[in-house]
């Protein structure tokens, strides 16, 4: 799998407008997009990415020109912003599988001791 990342800062006045846009951008995936998601930094706010992962495992040259061409760059070009493009190889990956579960709303901090009492 390839990931790729569009990153921009975006000011706080175009926050809202970012989200619309990416939520109507996202109402149809391509079968070629596994996920993509759309982050905002906690330690710089108008810092955004898009993060997209897609099913390619060849022609990443193909994924990056597509992308900067219409996609997710689009989604910042129609706020006015210019997002600058990263891509990336997936080689591993790890995830939740029950997201719904009790330990969603657990603190870290509670998981990390649980986890700690189960090791002793």
């Amino acid at each position: 799998m390839v990931m790729s990342v569009l990153e921009a800062n975006v000011p706080p006045a175009k926050w809202e407008e970012l989200k619309i846009a990416f939520r109507r951008a996202t109402e149809i995936i391509p079968p070629q997009i596994r996920e993509t998601i759309l982050i905002q930094s906690v330690d710089n706010p108008c810092n955004w990415k898009i993060v997209t992962c897609w099913h390619v495992k060849r022609n990443t040259r193909v994924i990056q020109d597509e992308n900067l061409k219409c996609g997710a760059a689009e989604i910042f070009r129609s706020i006015g912003v210019e997002p600058q493009q990263g891509l990336y190889n997936i080689l591993m990956s790890a995830r939740e599988p029950d997201l719904g579960s009790d330990m969603a709303e657990t603190p870290v901090s509670d998981m990390l001791l649980a986890m700690e009492d189960d090791i002793v």
